[in-house]
């Protein structure tokens, strides 16, 4: 949901948790039997496991995995080796253990093993393309990727993919910034790299790889820097826990990132233990940790995490605006529109002598579009699209579009262009793609015999066509008994009239002649979508008529 918070003058997306009871909390979980650090884990049919790692200075194979049902840790079968600074993942049904180090200090192997739960029992598979240790690992859909990591040759930035069916390796595009105890996480199809170190101290450089395009992208940083720490997702967020920090300290600290704002926010529950280098897993719809190390001290705590509400902030007051006007500072906010999406527009106002910003060109509409930072839709003073010679002097509060398109009621600035007191407001979107005008008072209202626009009451934008919009009529032919309509506009742009008081409709055989209508909020309070339509642009209206009766009336829309 959208939460507006007027004494900060910010828009906050909340992200509302789907988890049970006593949600953003951790729950200390039975104590894994023998204290591990420099591990890993992974959890499969929703057992986890803890793989490896070094206990009192020595590389172990023990595998201890912990049931939630039962509360209790069992050791399972050794891995072949010895290891730590390994990678460990499930993928394809098996949980996979890559690279990593056969002594605390010694070289970065290249081996590949997976462990068959079922079975209880390993089996060697394609070695790496290179050595590799402290590297991050996620699997997407059967195929395994190994992000950095130290090499025998030093730290990397190589990225390699491992296809769990043909067991073979394949090297991709190089990672931007070479790194070693990074961690990774699955958005989508991208994979997130978060933190890590190159040799100096932990990082705050967060880089996602698209899986698809074969390309990487920078993404807004850590806000502390942190190094072999752990992350998973809940409910689409991002949560990245505990880790080393800049000086090397062993830190608990929870941070959140949400993926359609680009936006880190700390979590107000530290985990119960300082730790770093631990194993960590979802399970059961928690977070799961285990293991790890405080200092140089080896633990065996465990806990488990129920996600909670997650406030991120969008937009706030003094916040730059990142493109046109570029330097620009926000001051205040209308009320934002969310789409299924999770991206968000809205209206806003602009410190003026700031980047240009006057009074006459300080309120604009913003929208966040897919795989494109936040951009302005247009603001006052702007050239009014539809319109000849008129610039926009108003904009209301958008409403918002599942494709990311905006519709909104504007006016006009008097005495510029054709616009007067009686024509200057109208409604304008770009869901043809590009911004035009849809109506505007005192213009021809199609299908109304003449009559022309007089006020709009409410309106929306479907997924599918246009805007759609209650308006009333005036002009020719107006009476007291069919001043009012329902239109919708087509992907095209061409405006359509649905229903207007005094049309006669059937009803259950029986013709009625329409006296009122009802659909959508009236203005100026745009709440944004509503669910008098349907994803397709089907319309539902209520209509009563003039025998006193009523009925709600399905409109299928070509």
């Amino acid at each position: 949901m959208i939460t507006r918070f007027l004494s900060f003058s910010a828009i906050l997306f909340v992200s509302a948790a789907l988890a049970g009871a006593s949600p953003n909390t951790w729950t200390v979980t039975t104590s894994k039997p023998t204290p591990v650090a420099r591990t890993g884990g992974a959890v499969s049919s929703n057992v986890f496991y803890v793989v490896g790692g070094l206990s009192s200075g020595a590389t172990t194979a023990a595998v201890e995995a912990y049931d939630p049902l039962v509360g209790t840790w069992s050791a399972k079968q050794a891995i072949p080796q010895a290891l730590c600074d390994h990678g460990v993942v499930k993928s394809s049904g098996k949980i996979f253990v890559a690279g990593g180090r056969t002594t605390a200090t010694g070289a970065p192997v290249a081996t590949l093993y997976a462990y068959d739960t079922t079975l209880n029992s390993w089996s060697g598979k394609a070695p790496l393309l290179n050595t590799r240790a402290g590297a991050a690992i996620e699997s997407i859909k059967g195929v395994i990727y190994l992000a950095g990591g130290d090499t025998i040759g030093g730290i990397t930035g190589e990225l390699d993919a491992y296809n769990t069916l043909t067991d073979t390796w394949i090297t991709k595009a190089l990672m931007p910034t070479a790194r070693r105890g990074a961690v990774a996480v699955t958005v989508g199809t991208e994979l997130f790299v978060m933190g890590g170190d190159a040799g100096t101290g932990a990082m705050t450089k967060v880089e996602a790889y698209d899986t698809v395009a074969n390309t990487w992208r920078t993404l807004a940083p850590l806000p502390a820097a942190r190094t072999r720490a752990g992350a998973g997702v809940l409910h689409g967020i991002v949560y990245l826990a505990g880790g080393n920090d800049a000086a090397g300290t062993t830190t608990s600290t929870v941070f959140a990132y949400d993926p359609t704002t680009d936006a880190w926010t700390p979590v107000s529950a530290p985990m119960p233990v300082a730790a770093s280098a631990f194993a960590f897993g979802k399970l059961n719809g928690d977070l799961q940790v285990a293991a790890g190390a405080a200092g140089a001290t080896d633990l065996s705590a465990a806990a488990a995490y129920t996600a909670g509400s997650v406030q991120f902030p969008v937009a706030a007051s003094g916040d730059l605006v990142a493109t046109n006007p570029a330097g620009a500072q926000f001051k205040s906010f209308g009320s934002p529109a969310l789409n299924a999406n999770g991206r968000y527009a809205f209206q806003a106002t602009l410190v003026p002598g700031i980047a240009g910003v006057t009074t006459a060109n300080n309120i604009g509409i913003w929208a966040d579009r897919a795989g494109a930072p936040m951009a302005l839709v247009t603001r006052i003073g702007d050239p009014a699209p539809g319109t000849p010679g008129d610039v926009f002097h108003a904009l209301g509060d958008p409403v918002y579009d599942n494709s990311d398109r905006v519709s909104f009621r504007g006016s006009l600035l008097v005495g510029t262009g054709d616009a007067t007191l009686t024509n200057y407001i109208g409604l304008w979107s770009d869901s043809s793609g590009t911004l035009s005008l849809v109506a505007r008072v005192s213009s021809p209202a199609p299908g109304a015999g003449g009559a022309n626009f007089a006020k709009f009451i409410a309106f929306a934008l479907p997924d599918g066509g246009g805007t759609v919009f209650l308006a009333g009529l005036t002009g020719t032919g107006v009476l007291t008994s069919n001043n009012l309509g329902i239109w919708a506009t087509t992907g095209g742009g061409t405006v359509n009239l649905i229903v207007r008081k005094g049309d006669p409709v059937y009803v259950n055989g029986q013709q009625r002649l329409v006296s009122g209508l009802t659909i959508l909020p009236k203005l100026p309070l745009v709440f944004g979508q509503t669910r008098s339509f349907s994803p397709n642009g089907d319309l539902a209206y209520r209509a009563t008529f003039t025998d006193g009766t009523s009925a709600i009336l399905h409109v299928v829309t070509p």
